[in-house]
């Protein structure tokens, strides 16, 4: 496994251990880091997504190429 992929999920289970693993403690506790970081925070309202038609137009393609089975 790569270092930093290492370091990331330890420090990410550190940070999770602080809280007890509670989810909405860890959303609390960064949301007041984001208050202190003094930045201005932008909150786009979500996209409607489009409509597909009979014909298939306006149907989108996945953003990430779909999995497939087998052995790597």
């Amino acid at each position: 496994m790569d270092d930093v992929l290492l370091a990331v999920r330890e420090a990410r289970e550190a940070y999770a251990r602080r809280f007890s693993f509670d989810l909405r403690a860890i959303h609390n506790d960064l949301k007041a880091q984001e208050k202190a970081g003094g930045r201005r925070v932008v909150s786009l309202s979500p996209r409607r997504p489009k409509l597909a038609t009979a014909n298939g137009a306006g149907a989108r393609k996945p953003l990430v190429p779909e999995r497939t089975t087998g052995s790597t």
